[in-house]
């Protein structure tokens, strides 16, 4: 698998403080017509557009199937979610896999206050150290 850095926010001068981190980062996986998008950090209005344009371009490449990794994020608005529904809709009618490596409990807590538990199929536990995270 190979991990290759395609968009990142780092807060650091006095002015990007008040924004949000993030990082989405695309992994290969060994078997060939699998990729992986890793978001990890905080992913609201600001994380969408970035996010958003990497799915894109992922989806461009006619893969079999997409694990959105989301074990490494710490925050989730509805712009994430509005983005994992998207992604499914997609799916859906591309006639490709997404499946979803889900966010830490509290995160995911979301997915359960919306009753989408279950729409897009879980990798099993321990898939994010196969894909590096």
């Amino acid at each position: 698998m190979r991990n290759v850095p395609s968009e990142e926010h780092r807060s650091g001068d006095a002015a990007a403080r008040s924004s949000p981190s993030w990082a989405i980062t695309r992994a290969e996986q060994a078997e060939p017509g699998i990729v992986a998008l890793v978001i990890a950090g905080e992913f609201d209005r600001g994380t969408y557009d970035a996010a958003t344009g990497m799915m894109l371009r992922l989806e461009a490449e006619s893969p079999a199937r997409v694990v959105l990794d989301l074990s490494s994020l710490t925050f989730l608005s509805t712009s994430g979610i509005r983005f994992v529904l998207e992604a499914h809709w997609r799916s859906t009618e591309g006639g490709w896999t997404l499946s979803l490596i889900p966010p830490p409990a509290p995160v995911d807590r979301l997915f359960g206050l919306l009753e989408l538990e279950g729409l897009i199929e879980a990798d099993p536990p321990g898939a994010a150290a196969v894909l590096g995270g």
